[in-house]
């Protein structure tokens, strides 16, 4: 997957099939105006809310879920957190 300075964090929500949708977004970029910081880069809670949290989603109970490097940056979302915990709570795989 290749990533550009327009979309550094690119987070797919894709189902098996011949076409795997992306979903884009900036999570946290050097010049986001933000209270919220990792290092020097402002974070934007609406992608994070907007890409990463629906990509957690599943359908159903036959779906194994990968989690992998929950940081600060995403848990400065309040929906990122109830949605995890939410899915630790679930019967699937994690």
């Amino acid at each position: 997957m290749r990533r550009s300075p327009e979309y550094p964090a690119v987070i797919s929500n894709a189902k098996p099939s011949l076409h795997i949708p992306l979903n884009y977004g900036i999570l946290a970029r050097i010049d986001i105006r933000s209270h919220l910081r990792v290092g020097r880069c402002g974070v934007n809670i609406q992608d994070i809310d907007k890409i990463a949290v629906p990509s957690m989603l599943h359908e159903n109970d036959n779906v194994i879920l990968v989690v992998d490097e929950i940081g600060k940056m995403e848990c400065f979302s309040g929906l990122f957190r109830q949605t995890l915990m939410k899915i630790l709570d679930a019967t699937n795989t994690v």
